[in-house]
C-alpha cells in the first residue's frame, strides 16, 4: 500500500469535518511529510464514504418533542445555570 491507512482515515476523517481535499493535502504535507494529490483525497472519501452511508438508521438519536415553548426555554435555563 503506497499510503498508510492511517493518513487514508485521517484524511477520511478530516473531509467529514468540513475541510477541503486541497487544505488536506497541505496539512498532510505539512505535519506528515506525505505527498499526496487532492484527487487521491477524493477517491478515498468516496471508496470509504459508502462504509459510512451503510450504518442501520435505528441508532440515531431521537429527537425530542416538547409541546410548550416556555417549558422549553425553562430547561435550557436551567442546563445553562446548572441547576
Amino acid at each position: 500500500m503506497r499510503y498508510s491507512a492511517q493518513t487514508i482515515t485521517l484524511s477520511v476523517d478530516m473531509y467529514l469535518s468540513n475541510l477541503s481535499s486541497r487544505k488536506m493535502r497541505n496539512q498532510l504535507k505539512r505535519h506528515f511529510q506525505t505527498k499526496v494529490s487532492h484527487i487521491t483525497i477524493l477517491d478515498w472519501v468516496r471508496n470509504h464514504q459508502s462504509l459510512e452511508s451503510s450504518t442501520p438508521s435505528d441508532i440515531a438519536v431521537p429527537t425530542i418533542q416538547l409541546q410548550d415553548k416556555n417549558r422549553w426555554l425553562e430547561l435550557i435555563q436551567r442546563g445553562y445555570n446548572g441547576k
